[in-house]
């Protein structure tokens, strides 16, 4: 509410945010319905505030491993925050899944790498720069052509990343790959209905009205009747929508 409220006769006084860029109200809290600590004389039995319960059932390293209270989250801090902290428990308790399964291919890899490495042996193909002790003083070219910049490098510094792709590059890390494909579409189908849960127990209406930031409407200068509701709405001209997308896809290709 305190977003689209105005404050003033002109069209571009409306919302907090702009009271506080205007230095009219220096800052903003949430109302508090008492400390975060227990009163020495306070009846815990009776009377405890939602802050109390969420520092002490919530908040430290040792509530890792415990359920997220999601409803008083929800009252306290709203609903965007608690669909956050449910996503990213639901989350977190996912990637045991994937963790347990990257470890076991891990060790499926290593075994296999093992045989290959022994038959490698037995042909004799061992005798590369990274074991042979003469070929240590052997220098590979330069990466570029000025060489200043990439003067020539011994062809041992190569040896850890060459161990490292002959570790990864297995048809286990492979099968890897496969079984994050299945198990991403099974995490976002239980996620949905996590979150039609949610949004069932708190009482959502998820397809409601959005409604438009104060900032953004001020910026659009034209208004226009929608061809399908017959209501008159903001209008963006494509011309600056597609100088928006240029924009977006300019600081993506930066960063």
């Amino acid at each position: 509410m305190l977003l689209v409220l105005p404050f003033g006769s002109n069209e571009n006084y409306v919302g907090l945010e702009r009271l506080i860029q205007n230095n009219i109200i220096l800052d903003a809290y949430a109302l508090h319905d008492g400390p975060y600590f227990f009163l020495p004389k306070q009846d815990i039995s009776n009377k405890v505030n939602a802050r109390q319960i969420l520092y002490n059932n919530w908040m430290g390293a040792d509530m890792i491993i415990k359920d997220q209270p999601l409803s008083l989250l929800q009252e306290y801090f709203g609903e965007k925050i608690a669909f956050y902290f449910a996503y990213s428990e639901f989350f977190n308790r996912a990637l045991i899944i994937c963790a347990a399964a990257g470890a076991f291919m891990t060790y499926l890899a290593y075994q296999e790498n093992t045989a290959l490495w022994g038959f490698f042996k037995r042909r004799g193909l061992e005798e590369t720069f990274c074991i042979t002790p003469s070929a240590r003083n052997t220098h590979l070219c330069p990466r570029c052509r000025d060489f200043d910049l990439c003067p020539f490098y011994e062809a041992y510094t190569a040896c850890n990343q060459l161990y490292l792709n002959f570790f990864i590059e297995t048809t286990n890390m492979v099968n890897f790959s496969l079984f994050i494909i299945v198990w991403g579409t099974i995490f976002v189908t239980l996620w949905r209905r996590r979150e039609c849960y949610l949004s069932w127990l708190w009482e959502l209406n998820m397809d409601g009205a959005h409604v438009t930031r104060p900032g953004y409407k001020i910026n659009l200068k034209s208004i226009r009747r929608s061809k399908v509701t017959g209501i008159l709405r903001s209008y963006e001209s494509v011309g600056r929508k597609i100088l928006l997308i240029f924009k977006a896809i300019f600081i993506l290709c930066l960063f």
